[in-house]
């Protein structure tokens, strides 16, 4: 069995045969960001469990059973990834140093499981539609840090998050728009004389004159 680093040296490996015809121990270097010697060791011992084809000072290259190995542990690495990145929202890079840790432990069968609610989502509408809720709720969790403005305030094309009313009687007004606070607005137009903006939320289009935008009270999405 191949220690955590050997998986990683070998993955390597087969990463940057996809991106150009030869391998050679300095583009192995540069991709780890480790010592020549490092990298020198590693493809020895590959070498031994008939991974890799190396020669000093040549070129490296997969066997056919490296190859089959180095495509597994690459394709654990991209189902984790993916997983982490779209179904729990987490960042690309960090997603990617996670799958990094987690493919020489998890087990084929759980990834295998994992990629397969990863395309269960991908293709069901409706669960497309409620995991892009659960990450707008994320996103308004930051809410009371933003910076409050009036929606007078915005241009064509804003995206902003509505906050509430600094006006009573406005309220009572448009309270049939059923504004919630963190809903997200769109502001689609304003008229030339900028006395009618044009917006769009979840519950469709609607105009509101100027007087009245000026105490509806946004918080811009950073």
């Amino acid at each position: 069995m191949l220690s955590k680093s050997l998986e990683d040296y070998l993955e390597a490996v087969l990463i940057l045969k996809f991106q150009k015809e030869v391998v050679k121990i300095k583009d192995i270097v540069n991709f780890h960001n480790v010592k020549n010697s490092s990298v020198i060791n590693a493809m020895r011992q590959l070498k031994e469990e008939k991974l890799v084809k190396y020669e000093k000072y040549g070129f490296v290259d997969l066997t056919k059973e490296g190859f089959y190995k180095a495509a597994k542990i690459y394709s654990k690495h991209k189902n984790i990834a993916e997983f982490f990145n779209l179904i729990l929202d987490i960042p690309s890079n960090d997603a990617l140093h996670i799958a990094c840790e987690m493919e020489h432990i998890i087990k084929y069968e759980c990834v295998y499981k994992l990629h397969n609610l990863t395309k269960l989502f991908k293709n069901d509408k409706r669960l497309k539609e409620r995991l892009g809720k659960v990450k707008e709720i994320k996103s308004n969790k930051n809410l009371e840090k933003l910076s409050e403005k009036s929606l007078v305030c915005c241009q064509e094309g804003d995206k902003i998050f509505f906050y509430g009313f600094s006006n009573e009687e406005v309220r009572k007004k448009l309270q049939f728009y059923n504004f919630k606070k963190g809903e997200k607005i769109e502001i689609k137009a304003i008229s030339k004389d900028g006395k009618v903006f044009e917006i769009y939320y979840s519950e469709g289009y609607y105009s509101v004159s100027r007087d009245d935008a000026m105490y509806i009270i946004i918080k811009e999405i950073k």
